[in-house]
């Protein structure tokens, strides 16, 4: 049960500094969001140790998120920043796309869960 907490603030707290990252970008924020990119990718390596399998996801999720935001706005370092962040998780994959399908419906239903708890609408 403990170990399913941790994993749920995790995921939380990456849904908040994916936010953020979505703000930082629309305002061309570069500095911020490269920031924010880092963050993740720390959060991410801690949930690799910590075996947070759905919270590992979602940093890559995250992250990819990002580094399209940021290509989109044209923002070079943060897009390059969040692409490097990336490459430290693609020696952790799942081993078949049914199940990393599986593992994203279960993310984005932990969103949907947690930003109805915040009162974050769609």
């Amino acid at each position: 049960m403990q170990q399913k907490n941790l994993e749920l603030e995790t995921v939380s707290s990456l849904l908040l500094l994916g936010e953020i990252g979505k703000i930082a970008a629309e305002s061309y924020f570069d500095e911020a969001l490269s920031s924010t990119a880092l963050s993740i990718e720390e959060i991410g390596k801690l949930s690799v140790k910590k075996k947070l399998n759905d919270a590992v996801l979602q940093c890559q999720w995250a992250l990819e998120t990002l580094r399209v935001q940021a290509e989109e706005k044209v923002l070079n370092n943060s897009s390059i920043v969040a692409e490097v962040a990336l490459d430290n998780f693609k020696n952790i994959n799942y081993t078949d796309s049914e199940e990393k399908v599986e593992k994203f419906q279960v993310i984005k239903n932990l969103q949907k869960k947690i930003q109805s708890n915040m009162g974050i609408q769609e």
